[in-house]
């Protein structure tokens, strides 16, 4: 998804839930100074980020279920 944080960190409990095992999710939108916050929101999901890419003051991450 392509939201900024405040609409998409809200659904990572959803994302979780619908993810398959072995899939990935691809979230956007991000400023690079809130990706603190990002990995926050992302450690009571067990959703882990697998990568992260950068252009310019904006981020993206990838995330996967812990141990997948």
């Amino acid at each position: 998804c392509n939201m900024i944080s405040t609409q998409s960190l809200p659904l990572l409990p959803e994302i979780r839930r619908v993810l398959e095992p072995s899939g990935r999710a691809v979230l956007s939108g991000f400023l690079r100074d809130e990706l603190g916050r990002v990995h926050q929101s992302l450690a009571p999901t067990g959703l882990v980020v697998a990568d992260e890419r950068y252009l310019g003051d904006w981020a993206a991450v990838t995330v996967a279920h812990h141990g997948a």
